[in-house]
Order: C-alpha cells, then structure tokens, then sequence
C-alpha cells in the first residue's frame, strides 16, 4: 500500500522563505526539503533515498533539531519501508523554524556552580574564617 504524500501550500511557502533567508544550516535545509516533498517520511527512508553517502547518524540529529525548531512534527508510527521496523514519520508542519535555545555546557555548568557557592559561602558568613573559604575556593579551582 502507497503512503499518502501530505504537501501543504504552507509547507512549499514556508521552506521558500527558509531557503530565501538562510534560516537554516545546509544539512537542515536538505532534510527538511526533503520532509517536504516527500514526508511523510522516516528517518531511515531520508537517509536511504537522499543521504547514503551520509554517516546515518547525521540525519537522526538534524531530525531532532527541525522537530525542536517547530517546522516538523511526527505524524505517525508506520512501517519502515527501509528498515521493516515501525518508526516515526515526520512531516512539516509549514511553519518557520524558531532557534533553539543553546545548551549548556559542562564548563560553563561547572563555572555557575562554583559562583554559586561563592555567593553561598559569603551569604553564610563563612568568610569570617578566611582559611576555611580559601581551602574551599583551591577545592573549586581544582588546586
């Protein structure tokens, strides 16, 4: 049995502006393209019919991040006609995709803590004992 294709005019409207204004990085734009010519579509179908000389690990994530931005969104678990597998299959939902909030990183994880407890430490008036607030501070700079 043949999928039926979901196209949307807001869809084609919506990756016209996307292509226009740059609103996406390469990859992005090539899997979300391809999502809207051809969605609904899983995952392994994008890889197998336009990325095969792609890791296949590079799809999943770009998948991931149209679906966080709003300009995909799941429409139902099939068979994969890749893998024989049930899977998501994604279209687009004609919306342009909004940033992503950037993700912390452990660095920076590790320097808010650390200003966190320096505020504490003071809060607490342990910096009467100047030793102790030193010996903490060595512990925190990994000294």
């Amino acid at each position: 049995m043949e999928q039926q294709r979901v196209i949307r005019n807001t869809s084609i409207e919506a990756l016209k502006e996307i292509e226009a204004n740059g609103l996406l990085g390469r990859l992005q734009l090539e899997v979300q393209r391809a999502v809207v010519k051809h969605g609904p579509i899983t995952i392994r179908e994008i890889h197998d019919r336009f990325f095969s000389n792609y890791n296949d690990r590079s799809i999943s994530p770009r998948v991931r991040e149209l679906f966080q931005m709003g300009s995909i969104r799941e429409f139902d678990k099939r068979f994969c006609t890749v893998s024989g597998m049930k899977a998501t299959a994604w279209i687009a939902t004609g919306a342009l995709p909004c940033k992503l909030k950037k993700e912390i990183t452990k660095d920076e994880k590790i320097k808010r803590l650390k200003a966190a407890i320096t505020v504490s430490i003071k809060q607490f008036k342990l910096y009467k004992d100047v030793e102790t607030v030193n010996k903490i501070m060595d512990i925190l700079n990994g000294k």
